[in-house]
């Protein structure tokens, strides 16, 4: 009887650890408060505003494919609210303006070569909308401003190394324009002001140690 009652105890104690897996995470601002984001290894996604006694609350999964499986994820706050982003195993990308009944919409993959598989990806604000940028697994870095009849397009890796493959990607608008910096396998870091005809520029790493 012992055992029983032991055996079922410890597959409570599993289920509920590996139903409570956070396999992404992320915490962004609203002009109310913090968010914090998660999605768990059943991919559901989960929201708190955390404080006194609030509890998460499940967000909609509506319009997403059946058995779906997040890649990626992000939150972004906008003018006009929140948005969420995720990129899912099979590299569809969709987003969806949380609340209210709101709807998972998937976003276009026009432009991108066949086959394409994304390493890295990033969503973020400039002051003329909203831009999606990938790093595909041939290290190729692609750019879309989403909407009715967008088209991807392909960033240039002028000023890059010979073969060079990128382990981390960061998009940011600056008051004077985007900036995309990348830290590339052999540690090097590089920054570019796309657009232009503009050249990809190595970061110095005097002082960090060797």
């Amino acid at each position: 009887m012992k055992r029983i009652v032991l055996s079922a105890l410890l597959t409570v104690i599993y289920t509920l650890t590996i139903g409570q897996n956070i396999k992404l995470y992320q915490a962004f601002q609203k002009p109310d408060g913090t968010r914090y984001v998660t999605i768990l290894n059943d991919n559901s996604i989960w929201w708190i505003a955390p404080g006194g006694e609030s509890k998460w609350a499940q967000s909609s999964s509506n319009g997403l494919p059946s058995g779906y499986n997040v890649k990626f994820f992000q939150a972004l706050q906008k003018r006009d609210g929140t948005r969420y982003y995720t990129v899912l195993n099979d590299n569809t990308i969709w987003w969806i303006a949380p609340g209210g009944g709101a709807t998972w919409k998937k976003t276009s993959s026009n432009g991108l070569p066949n086959g394409y598989n994304i390493k890295l990806f990033q969503s973020f604000q400039k002051p003329d909308g909203t831009r999606y940028v990938t790093v595909l697994d041939d290290n190729t870095i692609w750019w879309i401003a989403p909407g009715n009849g967008a088209t991807w397009k392909k960033s240039s890796p002028n000023g890059l190394p010979s073969g060079y493959k990128i382990k981390a990607f960061q998009a940011l608008q600056k008051r004077d324009g985007t900036r995309y910096y990348v830290v590339l396998e052999d540690n090097t870091i590089w920054w570019i002001a796309p657009g232009g005809g503009a050249a990809w520029a190595k970061t110095s790493l005097i002082g960090l140690p060797k």
